[in-house]
């Protein structure tokens, strides 16, 4: 009699084990253990278009990583940034939700190497900028989200520049209360 009600236990949890699975597998919101990749574009001092990878420590956390580049040249200015940076997003509410809020952190790194006249100017700024704030991300379907959120925070560039036979200079720039939108897009692991 023992062995016939362990067997039906058994099987019994076995089959709730499948459907909470099965349950997490189709949440239209974030979950632990999976990896996007994202397209986003920032608002930032360093406002470069970028690329980077996702991953969800928990149903609430999620971890980013991006790169980006831009080149633009225009009459006799060349310009090419390049940006990289650090997120956590905090989520409220659960996994379930297809729309979420959340709580952002950003650290951004830059590099603008750039060049005016012909070359006669010729300089870069380093940017480092650490910024938090609020958004929204929706997931229409569970491998797709669409978020946009705005942060303020601080930035530090260090800007030198050498004008050939004029010299060169060389300045700190430190910028309080920077607002950083940011729109993205996000692809996951089924």
């Amino acid at each position: 009699m023992s062995l016939a009600v362990g067997c039906s236990l058994f099987a019994g949890s076995s089959a709730l084990a499948a459907s909470d699975a099965e349950a997490t597998a189709n949440l239209p919101g974030p979950v632990a253990g999976k990896w996007g990749l994202r397209f986003a574009m920032k608002g930032d001092s360093i406002q470069v278009p970028s690329v980077g990878l996702r991953f969800f420590a928990s149903d609430a956390l999620a971890l980013d990583l991006d790169a980006g580049l831009s080149l633009s040249h225009a009459a006799s200015t060349t310009s090419i940034s390049l940006g990289f940076g650090a997120a956590g997003q905090y989520y409220f509410g659960t996994a379930s939700w297809p729309v979420r809020p959340f709580g952002v952190g950003r650290l951004n790194f830059g590099w603008l190497p750039y060049s005016y006249l012909n070359q006669v100017v010729i300089g870069e700024s380093l940017q480092v900028g650490i910024n938090g704030g609020a958004g929204l991300e929706y997931w229409p379907v569970r491998f797709l989200s669409v978020s946009g959120s705005m942060a303020a925070g601080v930035s530090i560039a260090s800007v030198s520049a050498n004008a050939g036979q004029f010299g060169s200079t060389s300045q700190t720039v430190i910028t309080f209360g920077t607002v950083n939108p940011q729109l993205a897009v996000t692809l996951y692991t089924p």
